[in-house]
């Protein structure tokens, strides 16, 4: 988790887009990876990469929303913190029992996510 962070931050510095956009492109990176995972499901180590990469952007996310000093309303707060818990356990779910159509949920969060930080209606 710490290169994730680490690369997170490092990116944050050089690139020349906001903060916003810089995280919808993470997640809509994760996205990608989790679909490329879902076409080619066969192969555990696409699959287990792109669940890896899902985790290091929602480890390096979801600590961002609960903090205190995120300025976001407590109830959006609140609904984006259960949405990262419900990510995690899929991710666990795929781990433990591999089935495709499991990855279409995290695909979906994702790219709505990113849509959100960007300002679009998903």
């Amino acid at each position: 988790m710490n290169n994730a962070a680490q690369a997170y931050a490092s990116t944050a510095k050089t690139a020349t887009v906001d903060q916003r956009e810089l995280e919808a492109n993470l997640f809509m990176r994760a996205a990608a990876k989790l679909q490329a995972a879902r076409e080619r499901f066969s192969e555990p180590e696409l699959r287990e990469e792109a669940l890896d990469y899902n985790k290091r952007i929602w480890s390096v996310f979801l600590p961002s929303i609960v903090d205190q000093s995120n300025p976001l309303p407590i109830e959006l707060k609140g609904n984006l913190a259960s949405l990262g818990v419900f990510v995690f356990r899929r991710m666990d779910e795929i781990y433990e029992k591999p089935a495709a159509e499991r990855l279409d949920i995290l695909v979906s969060i994702n790219v709505d996510i990113a849509a959100g930080l960007r300002g679009q209606a998903a």
